[in-house]
């Protein structure tokens, strides 16, 4: 079976959608598929290697189409490359040899658009792999006025592009719900969570040179957030809690990754000069297990409205690791509702300054509970979201858009 999986972020990007490409792209291969990629050129945050991508290159047995794009902080900057985006992808994959099945995610938003058209043109099945749901994320952060022109056309695109697809993946229960509200057939949405690999990362070895010698992290309690740092998550409790816990030399903060709220959150760290935050840029993939490793407790947060929206990916990589969640968000949350099945961490309602204190400090004071819900977290992933029994499943969501049935 001949796939193209349709995403403008891909190898060597460390965004999250990017690794995820990564692996289902060699999982298919495993499976007998041939795989092709259509992607931009650019690089995600990764400011230590800038290097331009061939055009067409193949990468272990994946062909990797490229196209341009580029990607500007200014509005107007990100819609053009949008537009960019889209128009060349949409040209490219229309000269591309056929193909069986597209496999489209959703950055930029709503480039699954390609998909749409191949389908037309070419009757090519195609899957919608929904990562974000926008512009519902746009309107959530009030980025985008719902009742605006813009707002209300671009509700209707994407629900008429979701419509059209053959099957839809949503990555948690709650964001089939709101699928269900754009009017998708209930029998095309599978939810398929996101994954991580479990046969690499695992609980090991702690790295203790990310501080650059600055901070010792040796028997050091470390709250550690890794991943994109965005509009969708809040970090103003978790630096009050830094300040805190400022002369508590047990309790170290690390924040490894970057995006839009780097910079507010370096200008609050040297402002009230909290010398117990460690922030450090992206890590390389292969250097994940060790960096996930280097936390007591993994940190995550998730601004309530974007419930159902976006997933936080993150979650899955420090439970492979077996750490002990720490949730900021909705209580009735996806995140939330995992942490409670898996007993595996602490969930605290965003805008709970003190609680998330106390659960901390709770955490630091018991060492054999760190350590069993850390167990439950990496055994809770084993069991419902390891690399392989996920990149199955959409393998099997692709052979429903092609052959009209699930194989078993």
């Amino acid at each position: 079976m001949r796939v193209l999986l349709v995403n403008e972020n891909f190898h060597p990007e460390v965004a999250a959608v990017a690794q995820y490409m990564v692996d289902l792209c060699e999982d298919f291969t495993r499976e007998g598929f041939q795989v092709s990629v259509l992607c931009g050129r650019g690089r995600y945050e990764n400011r230590r290697n800038r290097t331009t991508e061939a055009l067409r290159e193949c990468l272990a047995s994946i062909t990797v189409h490229r196209v341009p794009s580029c990607r500007l902080r200014s509005t107007g900057g990100r819609l053009f490359g949008y537009a960019l985006f889209h128009l060349a992808a949409l040209m490219r994959s229309l000269f591309l040899r056929r193909i069986d099945c597209v496999i489209a995610f959703t950055a930029p938003p709503l480039i699954a658009f390609v998909g749409v058209v191949l389908r037309w043109i070419r009757g090519t099945p195609f899957v919608y792999v929904v990562e974000d749901l926008y512009p519902d994320v746009a309107i959530a952060l009030v980025l985008m006025d719902e009742a605006s022109m813009a707002g209300r056309l671009l509700q209707r695109l994407s629900g008429w592009i979701l419509r059209r697809a053959d099957e839809v993946i949503a990555i948690g229960s709650l964001m089939r719900v709101r699928l269900l509200r754009y009017g998708v057939d209930p029998a095309k949405i599978h939810v398929v969570h996101n994954w991580a690999d479990d046969t690499a990362i695992y609980p090991a070895k702690a790295r203790r040179d990310l501080s650059g010698g600055t901070i010792d992290l040796r028997d050091r309690f470390v709250v550690q957030y890794s991943g994109h740092m965005g509009e969708a998550h809040s970090f103003e409790e978790l630096l009050d809690a830094a300040r805190r816990l400022r002369t508590d030399e047990r309790f170290v903060f690390l924040l490894v990754g970057g995006g839009p709220k780097e910079g507010g959150i370096r200008a609050a760290i040297e402002s009230d000069s909290l010398t117990n935050v460690l922030l450090v840029p992206y890590q390389d993939r292969a250097d994940l297990p060790a960096t996930l490793n280097t936390a007591t407790v993994s940190f995550v947060c998730l601004h309530p409205d974007l419930e159902g929206l976006i997933v936080p990916s993150k979650i899955y990589g420090a439970m492979a690791a077996g750490k002990p969640i720490l949730f900021l968000g909705s209580p009735n949350g996806e995140i939330a509702q995992i942490v409670e099945r898996a007993r595996c961490g602490r969930v605290v309602r965003s805008g709970d300054f003190e609680s998330l204190v106390d659960a901390i400090r709770e955490l630091q004071a018991d060492p054999e509970l760190v350590k069993t819900l850390g167990k439950n977290a990496r055994d809770y992933l084993v069991e419902n979201f390891a690399r392989s029994k996920q990149t199955a499943k959409h393998a099997r969501v692709v052979a429903k858009a092609v052959h009209g049935s699930v194989p078993r």
